[in-house]
């Protein structure tokens, strides 16, 4: 999508079954009704697609209804999504929520805020706004991360997608990359300052 598209208008993609990753425009501001809708393709591969950009706004009543390969989305804190965004889609339907009643408003509460709860690293490196010096702010002075297995947490532990860490930060399109040994050397520069070998 071209980076001065700043509206994904309503039925715009509809039932277009063959598309299977969009790399949104970074000035996209609405999502439009059903404009993903039927879609069954999409999301086949975890990358560009699974990352709303901050710049969007607004997304759509069914925008992403009936995709059943896109299991997860990252959606900035500030966008507003409406309740029946994601009905009969993968999200909807892995997600601990049912698509009746009030569960929709948790849905995308959930997806927005919740979703790697049980998963900090993955939820660092899935935000839309960090760069890699934050990134290894945070990591460097978070005790729990800090004192974890530094390989078994940054390579294999996988959240409930079977996804690691490192998956989302590959997949991040507005996330700074960086070489993963950059962030290991950082975690180990700190816990020598720690422990008194450096002043």
């Amino acid at each position: 999508m071209a980076n001065f598209v700043k509206t994904l208008g309503d039925f715009a993609f509809e039932n277009l079954i063959g598309l299977k990753e969009i790399v949104w425009s970074t000035n996209v501001e609405a999502i439009g009704e059903r404009a993903l809708a039927g879609c069954k393709s999409l999301g086949e591969r975890f990358g560009p697609t699974n990352f709303i950009p901050p710049s969007c706004t607004y997304i759509g009543p069914r925008a992403f209804r009936d995709i059943h390969r896109l299991d997860t989305i990252i959606i900035p804190a500030n966008t507003e999504v409406h309740p029946t965004t994601f009905q009969g889609s993968k999200i909807w339907t892995s997600s601990p929520f049912n698509e009746d009643g009030d569960d929709s408003c948790l849905l995308v509460d959930w997806i927005k805020f919740h979703q790697h709860d049980n998963y900090p690293l993955h939820a660092i490196f899935a935000k839309t706004q960090i760069n890699s010096t934050d990134i290894i702010c945070r990591l460097c002075t978070d005790e729990e991360h800090l004192y974890s297995d530094i390989g078994k947490r940054l390579y294999n532990d996988k959240d409930r997608f079977g996804r690691t860490p490192m998956d989302y930060l590959n997949a991040n399109p507005y996330a700074e990359k960086f070489d993963e040994m950059v962030l290991v050397r950082a975690r180990i520069l700190r816990l020598m300052k720690i422990d008194g070998i450096e002043n």
